[in-house]
């Protein structure tokens, strides 16, 4: 698809849209369900601090908003983060929780301190627009990829370019580094290129020509042994991360896929523009979960222990859902373990 054509749909999704009416509100409880209101046009981003305790929601009014969600049904705002100029595209925690990293149609990546949103640093990208970012195992590696068609990797703690990744041949879309410390792009030219940057050579290890369309989002099982890939050909595949080797296409999805990601016990939750789906790896059924979001969904997030996805919507809400049949929103989440790893 044409960049022109790709940047019209990224407007439209991205126009704004009239103000919220309030900070938050709650759906019937027996639906176990919250929304969280109050950004100016469509949510496009959204993940849960490696605690489980915040979550960052961002989108097309230029901010990213931090909320206290230890308590789901009363999730507070603790934070509006204002800087950027043009709708933000990408959000991500790094592992250790210190650093929230936005990506913005600006042309510019900010680093903010996690706790307390205060601005770290800002990343000029020289005119390249970042469509998704995604910080290293160690917490020391920002990657970056957007319309240049190559991957930068930056120094988390100074904002100083480290290295480019070359091979695809249109923008970067998706990024995911595995507990391993792989790191898998994906992008317009429907191919997906897996890195191992623990060898000296900066050449791909793995390149899967993997969808007949952009390849919109990628994440890696709680162990590192899969990985999963969505299209806006609306299929999901999973992947053998160390040779690439196509284990399974999940099909169902009406739209386009949009987001992906890992429960700890291997459940796949993929948001699409119908709706957001929850799959069984070991069979390719849908798993017929409570509470399944019943949207669209530009984005999705899984919290650590697994009990609730978050969606962010082309309604300028996001919304949190139980799964699982947890058993209430009002329910505070503890940390979650310190591994949690699956078979997957």
């Amino acid at each position: 698809m044409p960049l022109t054509a790709r940047l019209a749909l990224v407007v439209l999704l991205l126009a704004p849209a009239a103000a919220g009416q309030g900070l938050f509100s709650s759906e019937d409880l027996h639906e176990k369900r919250a929304v969280l209101s109050g950004h100016l046009g469509p949510v496009t981003a959204v993940a849960f601090s490696p605690d489980g305790r915040a979550l960052v929601t961002a989108g097309a009014d230029g901010t990213a908003r931090l909320w206290d969600v230890r308590v789901m049904d009363i999730p507070a705002l603790r934070k509006i983060l204002i800087g950027h100029r043009d709708g933000v595209y990408s959000a991500a925690y790094s592992p250790d929780g210190r650093l929230l990293a936005t990506a913005s149609l600006d042309k510019t990546l900010r680093v903010w301190r996690a706790r307390d949103g205060r601005p770290e640093r800002v990343v000029d990208l020289n005119g390249v627009l970042p469509f998704c970012v995604a910080f290293s195992t160690d917490s020391r590696v920002l990657a970056s990829g957007g319309s240049d068609s190559e991957v930068r990797l930056w120094d988390a703690a100074t904002g100083r370019q480290l290295h480019e990744l070359l091979g695809h041949k249109g923008s970067v879309y998706a990024l995911a580094y595995s507990k391993t410390g792989l790191l898998a792009s994906g992008g317009d030219d429907g191919r997906i290129l897996i890195w191992n940057l623990d060898r000296s050579t900066l050449a791909a290890a793995v390149s899967i020509p993997a969808h007949d369309a952009l390849v919109s989002a990628l994440a890696f099982s709680p162990g590192g042994r899969r990985l999963a890939s969505g299209s806006w050909d609306r299929t999901v595949k999973i992947w053998r991360a160390a040779d690439g080797r196509l284990l399974r296409v999940l099909r169902g999805h009406a739209g386009s896929v949009t987001s992906l990601a890992f429960l700890p016990d291997g459940t796949l939750v993929s948001g699409g523009l119908d709706k957001v789906r929850f799959w069984d790896l070991a069979t390719g059924a849908q798993k017929p979960l409570l509470n399944a979001p019943d949207d669209d969904a530009l984005a999705v997030a899984a919290s650590p222990d697994g009990l609730v996805v978050a969606s962010g919507n082309a309604d300028s809400t996001a919304r949190l859902y139980l799964v699982h049949g947890a058993a209430d929103l009002r329910t505070a989440h503890p940390p979650p373990p310190k591994e949690l790893f699956s078979p997957w």
